[in-house]
């Protein structure tokens, strides 16, 4: 009933929704990745650490670049910008965004699906 142990545990769940919301971005269903950038978009505002585990995780920040530039779903276009915008406003994490975002990482499903429609 510590507090301490309190605010671990709380710290654990969030690292772990975070995670969990990243590798839903990885999935080829907007459905699916709009609701996973809800989860981030209530996360980052309010926790340093959700948004350093996101801003070290450089295949969900490239996923995120292609919801926003993706033109099929709106909600996950303007989430998806949103959400880097969080990461981007910390001096600390807009270097790993950037360099992230940079780095060639071949396709990412989401953009292997554009190609084939």
């Amino acid at each position: 009933n510590s507090p301490w142990l309190a605010s671990t545990v709380l710290l654990s769940s969030i690292a772990g929704a975070v995670q969990s919301a990243a590798e839903l971005l990885n999935v080829q269903q907007l459905e699916v990745s709009v609701r996973a950038l809800m989860v981030l978009g209530m996360l980052l505002p309010r926790n340093t650490a959700a948004g350093q585990q996101l801003a070290d995780n450089g295949a969900a920040l490239r996923q995120l670049m292609e919801l926003m530039k993706q033109g099929q779903d709106m909600d996950c276009k303007v989430i998806a910008r949103d959400t880097l915008g969080v990461l981007m406003k910390d001096e600390g994490l807009r270097s790993k965004v950037e360099a992230a975002i940079r780095e060639p990482a071949g396709k990412t499903p989401l953009a292997e699906n554009a190609d084939r429609q």
